[in-house]
C-alpha cells in the first residue's frame, strides 16, 4: 500500500511535497491540501497524491458545517517548471440538507463522488512559489446529470526535501 508520507521509487533531491489553498476544484468551494510526489520515472514523468479539506457553512442555523474531503493521485508530465497534471480521485462530502421530518429541520448525509483532473502547474524544482489551474469534471454515479463540469484555481508553497 502507497501512503501519503512514502516513496516507492526515490529519485534524490527532487521528491517535494507542496501545500496549497484550492478555490474550486474536487472540493466545491475551496480546500487546503497537501501534496506529495510519490514517484519519479524520469525528469518528465512523475506521479503525485493529494488529500485536501474543505469545510462550508450558510449559517443556516444546522450546526456543524460541511465537509469536503477530496483524494486524487495525478500523472505529472513536462519537463522543468511547466507541467501538464492528469489524474482522478474520489471527494467525500458530509452536508447538510433541509428536513421537515427532523425536529430540528435539518439532517446530514454523506456521499462519495469522483472526480478527474486535467490542468496546469508551474513549480519550480527547488521550490518555492507553485500554483495550478485545472479542469475538474465531478462524476456523480445517482443522477441524471452524472457529468458536472467544474474548474479550479490553486496557489501555494512546494518544499524540496532532501
Amino acid at each position: 500500500m502507497i501512503g501519503f508520507g512514502q516513496t516507492f521509487a526515490q529519485s534524490g533531491a527532487n521528491n517535494k511535497s507542496s501545500v496549497y489553498l484550492e478555490v474550486g476544484g474536487a472540493a466545491g468551494l475551496w480546500s487546503l491540501n497537501y501534496d506529495r510526489e510519490l514517484w519519479e520515472m524520469n525528469e518528465n514523468f512523475r506521479l503525485h497524491a493529494r488529500g485536501g479539506l474543505g469545510m462550508y457553512s450558510e449559517s443556516n442555523g444546522a450546526g456543524f458545517p460541511d465537509v469536503i474531503i477530496p483524494i486524487s493521485n495525478m500523472v505529472l508530465l513536462g519537463e522543468g517548471t511547466h507541467r501538464v497534471e492528469a489524474g482522478g480521485g474520489i471527494t467525500y462530502y458530509n452536508w447538510t440538507l433541509r428536513d421537515a421530518l427532523n425536529p430540528d429541520g435539518f439532517s446530514r448525509r454523506s456521499d462519495l463522488l469522483g472526480h478527474l483532473i486535467l490542468g496546469y502547474r508551474f513549480q519550480k524544482s527547488e521550490g518555492g512559489l507553485m500554483f495550478r489551474v485545472a479542469y475538474t469534471p465531478i462524476i456523480i454515479n445517482y443522477s441524471n446529470k452524472p457529468f458536472e463540469h467544474w474548474a479550479g484555481g490553486s496557489i501555494g508553497y512546494a518544499f524540496k526535501t532532501k
